[in-house]
């Protein structure tokens, strides 16, 4: 089962961080927090985790971030098999982007950007903190 990375930020829901860490399983939980710049947030992830592959939840404009992270985790030998996104933020350029599957998460009240259909990204909609994270720890067990 694979390690989730969570990088906290204004636009995942209050309490989100609380709700994936009850989940029980034999996973990892690093949650690195909003303040942390990439290379603090990449010396807590390499602390925190072994080489088991991840799944990276991030939020806003903390996908910014994500290309930089994901080429950190493939230099430490640690594989990124999924990205679960809320309400993002995306890099202008794409070439940098990792090449493993992307679901996209928004409110309900939502609607996906132009730019994410594009993609060809999944889109899923949630309700709620514990919807939401519901639907990233199911992503996380079919993620390969």
């Amino acid at each position: 089962m694979p390690n989730l990375i969570y990088f906290d930020s204004p636009e995942c829901p209050n309490g989100l961080d609380h709700l994936l860490g009850q989940f029980s399983g034999s996973h990892s939980l690093v949650i690195v927090p909003e303040h942390l710049a990439i290379p603090e947030s990449c010396l807590l992830i390499n602390n925190e985790l072994n080489t088991e592959p991840v799944v990276i939840v991030a939020g806003g404009s903390r996908c910014l971030d994500l290309p930089a992270i994901a080429r950190a985790q493939a230099a430490a030998h640690r594989p990124v098999i999924g990205h679960s996104l809320i309400s993002p933020i995306f890099p202008t350029s794409t070439d940098q982007w990792p090449q493993s599957p992307v679901t996209v998460y928004l409110p309900r009240s939502e609607d996906p950007e132009r730019l994410v259909s594009l993609r060809g990204y999944q889109i899923e909609h949630f309700s709620g903190a514990e919807q939401l994270a519901n639907l990233i720890i199911d992503q996380s067990l079919t993620a390969q």
